[in-house]
């Protein structure tokens, strides 16, 4: 899941069916399943494998964000986003 930018996190799902509809993607499942007994050559075909392929997205989140930002409860930290720009939160 993307740990996006805010001081609590959010809970609930959106009631959009055209984001519920689409299934939430891990970050590493390809990864986690792909690279035990893996050889050199073979992970790095797999990454670049996955260095092409679009970003994962987590649909379940992107529905609860929109869902806040629409109801008015969505918060911005800037100090921790700032802190993110910066490499300073780590």
């Amino acid at each position: 899941m993307v740990d996006l930018p805010g001081p609590v996190p959010l809970r609930g799902t959106a009631a959009s069916p055209r984001a519920q509809a689409k299934p939430a993607i891990s970050s590493t499942p390809k990864v986690a399943s792909d690279v035990a007994g893996k050889s050199l050559p073979q992970l790095v075909e797999l990454a670049n494998e996955l260095a092409s392929g679009p970003p994962p997205l987590d649909y379940a989140r992107i529905a609860q964000i929109r869902a806040a930002i629409s109801t008015g409860t969505y918060r911005i930290d800037p100090e921790r986003i700032a802190q993110a720009l910066t490499g300073k939160g780590r």
